[in-house]
């Protein structure tokens, strides 16, 4: 699949169909089954690396700038670090100058993983708020992690 371990793995080709997969996954994520902690530390490399993963780190640039919206609402392309860029990703506080249509793989239906669907996300998380229901159960089948 080519150069993906170094934060400069756009200029490798098969980047670009598993980039914008991997976005939409994060935003369906925190729509559907937020993260208990978004915490950003610790070791990042699983394999040797003389690099210590240079381009990963919360704190690090991203390679090329990226359109989002700045102070007053106003969209600029500036170089933004990883972190603020998970931050302009989330639901809550997009600003990105992208929206995805929706958040359905009918390949995955296909293959037998069901995904839950953003609405009804939605309705289980206001139902597991509620003093009556603390348990969050998304169905079955999922996908592992998700």
């Amino acid at each position: 699949l080519g150069d993906h371990l170094e934060a400069a793995s756009p200029v490798e080709a098969s980047f670009w169909p598993i980039h914008p997969t991997l976005d939409r996954l994060l935003q369906y994520k925190f729509l559907v089954f937020p993260f208990k902690s978004t915490d950003w530390s610790g070791q990042l490399c699983t394999s040797s690396s003389t690099t210590n993963c240079k381009g990963h780190h919360a704190g690090d640039l991203t390679f090329w700038p990226t359109v989002g919206m700045g102070a007053g609402g106003v969209y600029k392309k500036a170089y933004r670090t990883n972190q603020e860029i998970r931050e302009a990703i989330r639901p809550d506080s997009y600003a990105m100058s992208y929206v995805y249509e929706n958040f359905k793989w009918p390949h995955c239906s296909q293959a037998g993983w069901t995904f839950t669907a953003v609405d009804d996300a939605e309705k289980e998380m206001d139902a597991r708020n509620s003093p009556q229901h603390q348990i969050y159960n998304p169905g079955t089948p999922t996908p592992p992690n998700i």
